[in-house]
């Protein structure tokens, strides 16, 4: 009965309802959009850093390897690291594991001579993706081929991206000379045939990927410093992780989000603005509820005496006023996720949100999670009970003589 009559007094005032309705609308779709803009901004990020050469699970022989080891091999191989992957390659979860070693090297095209960061996959699991949009699972994948191709069953093969690319003056199908330093001050130096060139961004300018298979032109190695894990699901990594460890305990073995610094500093700084714009939008939502409870009451001082005077208790009137401004809160809320998901609706229809990064062009399609969107109205009802709580306890507070005089 009293949410009946609580229902009836909101529609009182149909244009102030609205009104107020429209301010926790407009911001419950906004916030939704927004987070899931920022949600499958994060996704896109994630799962590109883990192709690109993280995997899900890093291996190596220490902890030192991921501060400093990974272009120094001669201090960080692993040993038996053949029983080591088929081991790993045996766990249901995995689908793939990948060994690599890395080691910096002397790059001379046709004038110049420039520094290269080598990196060695098996030719059969790396994999350049053909342009922007094309993915891979499984593999690893730094980037995609702007000239050239993968590589094929040769060993003498090189992929570099399109910055060093343009420093060294060297194209497709033609030769670049690599040379090594042995751990000893030996020189150790191979041809190799430019078979593509990656389109990069800073990295472009040092990185460089040539088949694991001919490691040995340019190192005196046969094991690798590294294992990249994929995993059939994001989900089993810690599971994954534990069972490994178990096994190997002398190895140091860490998730890809201990490794991806930048990942967790431009996630965390998402976080943060998602909080900041979370907060703008319930002190709104105080305001807007405290002002419109205060003037319903203030109008309603006559009747409120009334009700006093034929017996309505201080407590009645208390909750009657409370669950009018509850109710406003749970009809702005789920008003406002509606709007959200036919907004979300008509943005992928027309193509996604346009986005731009590091001369790529991506269009973002929005879709909205419950979670984010429960999450996102929750504090919208809360704040609606909290920002009516004054106006009802004033109103219950009013003495039947003072009502009846306004």
């Amino acid at each position: 009965m009293i949410i009946k009559i609580a229902v009836k007094n909101i529609m009182r005032n149909k244009r102030r309802t609205i009104l107020t309705s429209l301010a926790m609308i407009l911001g419950i779709a906004s916030l939704l959009i927004f987070t899931s803009f920022i949600s499958e901004q994060m996704k896109g990020f994630r799962e590109g850093i883990i192709r690109e050469g993280l995997g899900h699970i890093q291996i190596a022989s220490s902890e030192s390897f991921f501060s400093k080891g990974k272009f120094d091999p001669s201090a960080f191989l692993i040993e038996k690291s053949d029983s080591i992957e088929l081991k790993i390659k045996s766990n249901q979860d995995v689908i793939n594991v990948i060994p690599s070693i890395g080691f910096s090297a002397l790059a001379a095209g046709q004038n110049k001579t420039m520094t290269l960061l080598i990196k060695a996959y098996p030719h059969s699991k790396v994999h350049f993706s053909k342009n922007q949009n094309e993915t891979v699972n499984g593999q690893v994948s730094p980037s995609f081929l702007i000239h050239g191709n993968n590589f094929s069953s040769k060993t003498d093969e090189i992929i570099i991206g399109d910055l060093a690319a343009k420093i060294l003056g060297i194209k497709c199908g033609e030769i670049l000379t690599i040379m090594s330093i042995m751990p000893g001050g030996a020189l150790k130096a191979s041809d190799f045939t430019v078979c593509g060139i990656y389109k990069g961004s800073e990295s472009g300018k040092i990185y460089a990927y040539i088949p694991y298979e001919s490691r040995e032109k340019l190192i005196d190695t046969e094991s690798p410093t590294s294992f990249t894990v994929f995993l059939s699901s994001e989900n089993q990594t810690d599971k994954t992780i534990s069972t490994l460890k178990n096994s190997y305990p002398e190895l140091s073995i860490k998730p890809w989000h201990e490794l991806a610094e930048f990942y967790t500093q431009v996630n965390g700084m998402y976080s943060a603005f998602l909080k900041v714009i979370s907060a703008i939008m319930i002190l709104v939502t105080v305001f807007v509820v405290m002002n419109t409870m205060s003037m319903s009451v203030f109008e309603r001082i006559r009747e409120i005496g009334t009700m006093r005077a034929v017996g309505t208790s201080r407590k009645r009137i208390f909750s009657m006023l409370s669950i009018e401004g509850f109710c406003l809160g749970i009809f702005g809320s789920f008003i406002g996720i509606f709007f959200g998901y036919l907004l979300s609706f008509a943005i992928n229809a027309l193509g996604g949100i346009p986005f731009s990064y590091d001369g790529f062009n991506y269009h973002v399609r929005i879709s909205p999670d419950f979670y984010d969107a429960i999450k996102s109205a929750l504090p919208v009802l809360f704040v609606s009970l909290l920002g009516t709580l004054p106006a009802a306890y004033k109103g219950s507070r009013l003495s039947v003589a003072e009502t009846l005089r306004y």
